[in-house]
């Protein structure tokens, strides 16, 4: 009902998006979170609806906590969980001289347009990450030709980039040496309602 869930019962011990309401009839205005990212089911005497974002509900049980910026069509989501415990989408991974897809679809909600990942990389100054956008590789490319953002490892700060994300919300990283480690967080999500 209003300011609740549109209907049924907190999803429990798995991640899932909760869409975020604005509801106005009768009663007054309200806000209700549901699991259809374009209907809600509307609580009784409320006749209109918009939805204003995304949250998630961890495997905790938790809605993870976001500062929510944008007051037009674009929102943007930062998250304000510790990276360990949330945000890591990648901890220490390597693929050498094969481009390997990673899901950040549990950090970015499945109407982003964009997500912001900060990432770093390990084990020699030579030994080079990059990283690209796995919607957005021209038809036909190949090789690293088609690298975003390329990673020097051992930098004593953080790289981080806005990357598009289409149906798959993933990127996809590939390493000049099998040495190297890559740790990818995604700080935020950018969605247009």
């Amino acid at each position: 009902g209003a300011a609740g869930l549109d209907t049924g019962s907190e999803s429990s011990g798995t991640a899932t998006w909760y869409y975020v309401y604005l509801v106005q009839g009768t009663p007054g205005t309200s806000a209700v979170l549901s699991t259809n990212a374009s209907t809600p089911t509307l609580p009784a005497g409320y006749k209109y609806y918009r939805r204003i974002g995304a949250v998630m509900n961890w495997t905790d049980d938790d809605l993870q906590d976001f500062d929510m910026l944008g007051s037009g069509r674009v929102r943007t989501t930062y998250w304000n969980e510790r990276p360990a415990e949330f945000q890591k989408a990648l901890d220490a991974g390597v693929s050498h001289s094969a481009w390997a897809e990673v899901s950040v679809a549990n950090f970015v909600s499945p109407k982003a347009d964009e997500f912001y990942i900060q990432v770093s990389a390990t084990a020699g100054a030579s030994n080079n990450v990059r990283l690209r956008a796995k919607d957005y590789t021209p038809t036909g490319a190949s090789g690293t030709n088609t690298t975003q953002l390329q990673v020097a490892a051992n930098m004593a700060q953080y790289n981080v980039v806005w990357m598009n994300c289409g149906g798959t919300k993933s990127f996809e990283h590939y390493h000049d040496n099998a040495a190297s480690r890559l740790t990818a967080t995604i700080r935020a999500f950018r969605e247009t309602l």
